[in-house]
């Protein structure tokens, strides 16, 4: 009996606030609709297909690999020690199948809804801040050091390879990671998309260089010559072309489409990144991860979807909700333990 209770409060320490932050994500995101924003739940389906192969593609990746290393010591009934290793982590692929899914569908219909709801009001600040830092606007120090070869890399790594390591991660953490691990993960996940993607967002809207235009004329005008280099050194058929004339459609349409809407403070990407880089952290692969989060911060700032100065904010709020998720699983242990001594301090009753 007290193993499996011991289970259940495991699951519950790590639930119990990914439930908050979804319900709060959603809840946000349905006040946002009641005001004129957009409605969720539009692209849920999608998210929940991407994310179910991702799981799939996991739990195999993970079997394959254990079952080899079971092999080559020639364990007895591999398949057997296999599935012993991941029963007591299935409910955590509930949260990439059914939480992260929920959540998402509500994060992207309120940033979606930051113009219509807020506006957007500091690009100029941001652009300002940036400048005073580099001495000029930090994308012409990239685009001067960084020709048309390093340019498709970083397109190739902002693009395809950061969307697939962000899909793929939230299923293979829990394939991988000890349960504890991965829940301080997702708890960090959740609680640093919605404190830095909306919350924060809302608070610090903007559109980042390359979309100022759509939102202020000024700090457009001031990247007008970034657009025209961007034009110049991405072809039509690009990543980065394709993605931006995606996110200008979308924002033109005023309706949700999938992994749509425009925001810049803070940078979602920085921010990801950061959480790999703690997540890694002496493991080999934590200079993979600090690789990666090096060419997406290059990345943010030549292809101009970000300000520098949203980076350190994005790292920022990455870092205080990873200790505090960790305080938090940390101090719900401990109360945990208070009541389980308690409960067997009590006579049963005859």
């Amino acid at each position: 009996m007290g193993p499996s209770v011991r289970v259940n409060q495991d699951d519950i320490r790590i639930w119990a606030p990914i439930i908050v932050l979804c319900a709060a994500m959603l809840s946000a995101s349905l006040l946002i609709a009641i005001n004129g924003g957009q409605r969720p739940f539009f692209n849920i389906v999608v998210y929940a297909a991407g994310e179910l192969a991702a799981v799939l593609i996991a739990i195999m990746s993970f079997a394959f690999f254990r079952v080899f290393q079971l092999a080559r010591v020639l364990a007895d009934e591999p398949l057997r020690s296999v599935w012993a290793e991941l029963k007591p982590k299935l409910s955590l692929f509930l949260v990439p199948l059914v939480a992260f899914p929920l959540f998402l569908a509500g994060f992207t219909a309120a940033k979606s809804s930051i113009g219509m709801m807020v506006g957007y009001h500091f690009d100029g600040f941001f652009a300002l801040a940036d400048a005073s830092i580099f001495g000029t606007d930090p994308w012409r120090i990239t685009h001067a050091l960084l020709r048309e070869r390093e340019t498709k890399i970083i397109d190739f790594v902002y693009g395809p390879v950061w969307t697939a390591v962000f899909g793929l991660s939230i299923a293979f953490v829990p394939a991988f990671c000890k349960k504890q691990t991965a829940g301080r993960f997702f708890i960090t996940i959740f609680m640093t998309w919605f404190v830095g993607g909306f919350l924060a967002a809302y608070a610090l809207s903007s559109a980042g260089p390359v979309f100022a235009y759509l939102v202020d004329p000024a700090v457009g005008a001031r990247f007008a010559p970034l657009r025209a280099d961007l034009a110049r050194l991405f072809p039509p058929d690009s990543v980065l072309a394709a993605s931006s004339t995606y996110l200008e459609q979308g924002f033109r349409s005023g309706k949700v489409i999938t992994a749509g809407g425009i925001s810049a403070m803070p940078s979602m990407h920085i921010a990801t990144v950061t959480i790999y880089i703690l997540l890694t952290k002496g493991t080999r692969l934590f200079w993979p991860a600090v690789g990666l989060a090096a060419l997406i911060l290059v990345g943010s700032v030549h292809t101009g979807y970000h300000y520098f100065v949203d980076a350190p904010v994005a790292a920022a709020i990455a870092l205080l909700c990873w200790k505090t998720a960790g305080a938090l699983l940390l101090s719900e242990n401990r109360a945990v333990e208070r009541i389980l001594v308690q409960s067997e301090a009590v006579e049963p009753l005859n």
